[in-house]
């Protein structure tokens, strides 16, 4: 390859990798400007609430991420333990999501309500004083691209709040490598399994041991079977409390020959 071959095709590839940088650069530019970012602000702190044993919080939702956000959930933490808002007591735990919060967009404020129960549950995990203090309000959310995320709002205001995507990398390797990830988890099921049943063996032939009863032989070695079971049974005796046949033969030959002895 000659001289001016050799600088036309660096040329090339240079012009092609500032085109690649520049679209890569621009979809992040419009992801970014796209992305939805919901915070759960506090209206009211954690009170009694008046009807029932329970209490309550108020907060609402807001959009400040220029993209629409999807099946947004949200609640308050106490201690690392999440409540989502629920409508109905008899709703699942994980709580009620809004399909659409529109960019910009609040919500009415609404009421996180929590169990008594739970309630002192949270609070005996550190008798500190500072439960109500430990409290962030949470939200979790999908992009139009389908990505979750969640951001975490404290609701003091020398306090920084966060956010992040949750689980992308785990979610894009098994999108990228499905075969992989079912032969893992088959792998994994097979690894419990077997640990299971090892544990399970182990458990039985100790118990074996402590009654004296003797090993099975498809749960015992050789050595097992001819040298330590003998000892334990003639040591430990049969599980009814009586003594061997082997022990009582050996004691009365023993009989007779002191009897023997004494008549000569």
């Amino acid at each position: 390859m000659t001289t001016p071959e050799t600088l036309q095709l660096a040329a090339v590839l240079v012009a092609g990798a500032g085109f690649a940088f520049r679209e890569y650069n621009a979809a992040r530019i419009e992801r970014k400007r796209s992305q939805p970012l919901v915070l759960a602000h506090e209206d009211s702190p954690l009170t009694f609430a008046r009807s029932g044993p329970a209490w309550e919080a108020h907060a609402h939702i807001r959009n400040e991420g220029g993209g629409n956000a999807f099946n947004v959930r949200f609640g308050v933490q106490l201690r690392g333990v999440r409540f989502a808002f629920r409508l109905d007591n008899d709703d699942p735990p994980n709580g009620n999501r809004q399909r659409v919060v529109r960019a910009g967009e609040s919500s009415a404020v609404m009421p996180i309500r929590l169990e008594s129960l739970d309630m002192w549950n949270v609070a005996s995990l550190r008798q500190d004083g500072k439960l109500h203090k430990t409290r962030a309000y949470w939200a979790r959310y999908e992009n139009a691209s389908g990505d979750t995320w969640e951001t975490l709002n404290p609701p003091l205001r020398q306090d920084d709040y966060s956010s992040g995507s949750v689980r992308a990398f785990a979610r894009m390797a098994r999108a990228a490598w499905p075969e992989q990830d079912r032969r893992d988890r088959r792998q994994d099921v097979r690894d419990h399994l077997r640990k299971q049943r090892t544990r399970h063996r182990r458990a039985r032939r100790r118990s074996r041991v402590r009654a004296g009863v003797g090993i099975d032989p498809a749960e015992g070695s050789a050595r097992d079977r001819t040298a330590r079971l003998p000892r334990l049974v003639l040591r430990r005796g049969t599980p009814s409390g009586r003594s061997h046949p082997a022990s009582e033969s050996r004691s009365a030959a023993t009989a007779r020959a002191c009897a023997t002895a004494s008549a000569t």
